[in-house]
């Protein structure tokens, strides 16, 4: 192989690999995007201001909607047993 053909052949694969870094770059510019929307729509609406802070809301968010399904849960007991009766003829209406 000539000189001028591996300088032809080193310089294809340079920009094959210049065409998949700026392939590259364009996804990362896209996600960083993306994080970027995310981040300011969890402020906006939750003042978090990082996704650990809305991580940590969540959980939070989660334990006080099971501790309030669990409370309903037990009100609907005590309502049912202290009013089934007057329940029963509203059922068979």
């Amino acid at each position: 192989m000539s000189k001028h053909q591996e300088q032809a052949s080193e310089l294809g694969r340079f920009l094959s690999i210049k065409e998949k870094l700026d392939s590259l770059q364009k996804q990362a510019d896209r996600a960083q995007g993306a994080l970027d929307q995310v981040l300011s729509t969890i402020k906006k609406e939750f003042g978090c201001n990082s996704l650990e802070e809305a991580k940590l809301l969540q959980a939070k968010l989660a334990k006080d909607t099971s501790r309030l399904e669990s409370e309903l849960h037990k009100s609907l007991l005590a309502f049912e047993e202290k009013h089934g009766e007057m329940l029963k003829g509203v059922e068979d209406e």
